[in-house]
C-alpha cells in the first residue's frame, strides 16, 4: 500500500494534555513497538491522571484536511479509532472509511470504544447509537472493556444482564450483531485466583488469554495502548490471535513497571517490547482435554539440526545414509489401508541408521510399529479423546506439534511435547500459508520465549535464507523442496547443514 518499509498505523483519536492516554499514548506505544504512527486529532481534551475536565472537538473540515495530506505520503496498513467527539465526526468517519476500504482492500480498522474516561465515571460524548451501529458494522475489530461491551449489548438488547461469567457469550453476541471481530478486555473483572482474561471472537473461533492481576493504579491509558498495540502487530502482518498475545504481554509488562508504587493514580508506563516469558499470557485451550501433567519423552539430541520432511519411502532411503539426526515421513494422498504397511517399512528402514524417524499424522501406526516420534497438527491433537491422548503419551513415543504463530506456540507448549515446529517462516511451495507467514523476526521472538522445548523452524526455507533462520538460535530447521527439488540432493543436504553452522 505504500513504499515505506516500516508499517504505518493511523490513530484517529483525542489529544490528552496530560500525555497519558489518547493520541499521546498511541504514539508512545507505536514507538515502543517500532512502527510509524500518524494522527488525526478529533479533540483537545483537558484532563490529567485523576479527572477529566473538558473536551474541545475538532471540526470535521480539519479532520478532512489531515486525512488528505496523510494519504499523499503515508497511507495506513491499519487505522485505530479512539475518542469521537460528536455525531458529525461519526458521520464523517463512516463516509471516510467506506471510501478508504474501497481504495485500500487490505486496510484493517480497529475501533476502541471510548464512552468514559478511565480517570472519571463521566461520559466523554453523547453520540447517536444509530450512527455508532453503522460505524461498528464497517470496522474489522472492536476492543471494548467488559463494561463498554456490556453497555453496547444493553443498547442492542435492553434485557442483557451483567454476568462476568458469560464474557464469551457477550463477545459472541456483539460479534454476531456487528459482524466484526470482538475483543472483550477483562481488566475490570477477575476470577477467584485474581486472574484476568481477554476474550477474542473472530468468526466462529474463540480465543482466550489469561494473565495474573498486577497490583497497580497506574492504568490511565491502558485501553488506548492495548488497541494501538493490537493495531501495530496487525500492521506487522500478524494474525489477530497472535497480535492479542503480544499486546497482552505488552500491557502486562507496562503495568508491572509500576507495581506497588505508592501513588493515588498514574498513567500507564509504556514498556519496551516484551521479550520476557513471564509477561506472556496463558493461552486457554478451546477444547476440554485435560492437559498433560507429565511431558512427552524428550529428543535424544538438544540440537537435531537439519530436519528433512519427505513424502515417500524412496526419498527416505536416499537420505537416511547421509548422517542426519532427524527426518520426517509425511504420507499424503495414500489410501488409508496402505498406511500401516508403509509406516512399518519406514520404521524398519530407519532402524538401520542413527536417524530419528517421525511419522506425520498417523499416530496409531507410528505407535504400533515403534516409530521414534509422531508429528501432529494442533487440530489433530485437539481431535483426540483424553483416552487417546493418554495412550499416546504412555507409549513413550516423542511428539512434535505444529504451530502457526505465538498463540498456537503458547498453546502447544502446555501439552509439553518433544518439540514445537513453527511456520511458515517464508511463503512455501507445499501449501498455501497466506496470513500465517511468521518471518525471521517473529521466529527470533518466539525462540527467546521457548519453554525448554526445542523449536523447529519450517516453511519456505532454502539455501538462500537458511543462515538467517539459523541465526535465531532455533534447535532445528525443517526443509522440504530445498532438498527434494534440488539438482543434487546429497550436495543440497551438505550445503544446508554447512549454512546452519
Amino acid at each position: 500500500m505504500n513504499n515505506v518499509q516500516t508499517p504505518i498505523v493511523w490513530s484517529i483519536s483525542g489529544s490528552d494534555c496530560s500525555g497519558g492516554a489518547g493520541i499521546q499514548a498511541d504514539l508512545k506505544t507505536a514507538y515502543a513497538l517500532g512502527l510509524e504512527l500518524c494522527t488525526l486529532s478529533t479533540a483537545n481534551t483537558s484532563q490529567n491522571n485523576q479527572y477529566f475536565e473538558a473536551m474541545n472537538p475538532t471540526d470535521v473540515h480539519v479532520l478532512q484536511e489531515q486525512l488528505l495530506v496523510l494519504l499523499e505520503t503515508t497511507p495506513p496498513q491499519v487505522i485505530k479509532i479512539g475518542l469521537l467527539a460528536n455525531n458529525e465526526q461519526v458521520s464523517w468517519l463512516i463516509d471516510t472509511l467506506f471510501a478508504l476500504t474501497q481504495t485500500y482492500e487490505d486496510l484493517v480498522v480497529v475501533l476502541d470504544p471510548v464512552y468514559k474516561a478511565t480517570v472519571q465515571d463521566k461520559p466523554q460524548a453523547e453520540l447517536s447509537f444509530s450512527l455508532l451501529k453503522q460505524l461498528y458494522s464497517i470496522v474489522d475489530i472492536i476492543t471494548p472493556n467488559y463494561d463498554e461491551a456490556l453497555q453496547l449489548a444493553s443498547y442492542l438488547d435492553s434485557h442483557w444482564q451483567d454476568n462476568p461469567a458469560e464474557q464469551v457469550v457477550l463477545a459472541q453476541f456483539l460479534q454476531a450483531r456487528f459482524n466484526a471481530s470482538i475483543i472483550v478486555k477483562g481488566g475490570h473483572i477477575s476470577n477467584k485466583l485474581g486472574q484476568k482474561t481477554d476474550v477474542c471472537v473472530q468468526g466462529t473461533a474463540v480465543y482466550q488469554v489469561t494473565s495474573n492481576q498486577v497490583n497497580t493504579q497506574f492504568t490511565h491509558g491502558t485501553g488506548c495502548s492495548f488497541a494501538t498495540a493490537i493495531s501495530c502487530f496487525l500492521a506487522k502482518g500478524l494474525s489477530l490471535k497472535d497480535a492479542l498475545v503480544h499486546a497482552k504481554a505488552f500491557i502486562q509488562k507496562g503495568l508491572s513497571l509500576s507495581e506497588g508504587k505508592l501513588h493515588q493514580y498514574g498513567a500507564f508506563q509504556q514498556p519496551n517490547f516484551p521479550i520476557e516469558k513471564s509477561y506472556y499470557p496463558q493461552v486457554n485451550p478451546q477444547n476440554t482435554l485435560t492437559l498433560n501433567q507429565q511431558p512427552f519423552a524428550t529428543l535424544c539430541c538438544e540440537k537435531p539440526g537439519l530436519y528433512p520432511v519427505v513424502g515417500t519411502l524412496e526419498w527416505l532411503a536416499k537420505l537416511l545414509p547421509l548422517g542426519l539426526k532427524i527426518i520426517q515421513l509425511r504420507l499424503k494422498e495414500i489410501p488409508i489401508q496402505k498406511i500401516s504397511g508403509l509406516v512399518k517399512q519406514a520404521v524398519q528402514l530407519a532402524n538401520k541408521f542413527d536417524t530419528r524417524l517421525f511419522i506425520n499424522d498417523y499416530w496409531q501406526a507410528a505407535v504400533e510399529h515403534g516409530a521414534y516420534g509422531v508429528h501432529l497438527g494442533q487440530e489433530d491433537l485437539e481431535a483426540l479423546s483424553e483416552t487417546e491422548l493418554n495412550t499416546l503419551q504412555a507409549s513413550g513415543i516423542r511428539l512434535g506439534l505444529s504451530s502457526h504463530g505465538i498463540f498456537e506456540y503458547r498453546l502447544a507448549a502446555q501439552y509439553q511435547p518433544s518439540y514445537i515446529a513453527m511456520g511458515a517462516i517464508f511463503p512455501t511451495q507445499t501449501k498455501d500459508m497466506t496470513g500465517q507467514i511468521q518471518g525471521v523476526q517473529e521466529l527470533a521472538i518466539v525462540n527467546a520465549l521457548k519453554e525448554e522445548i526445542p523449536l523447529v523452524a519450517i516453511g519456505g526455507i532454502t539455501q538462500q535464507n537458511i543462515t538467517a533462520v539459523a541465526n535465531t538460535g532455533v534447535s532445528s530447521i525443517a526443509v522440504v523442496t530445498a532438498i527434494t527439488l534440488a539438482d543434487d540432493y546429497t550436495k543440497a543436504v551438505k550445503d544446508l547443514q554447512a549454512s546452519m553452522r
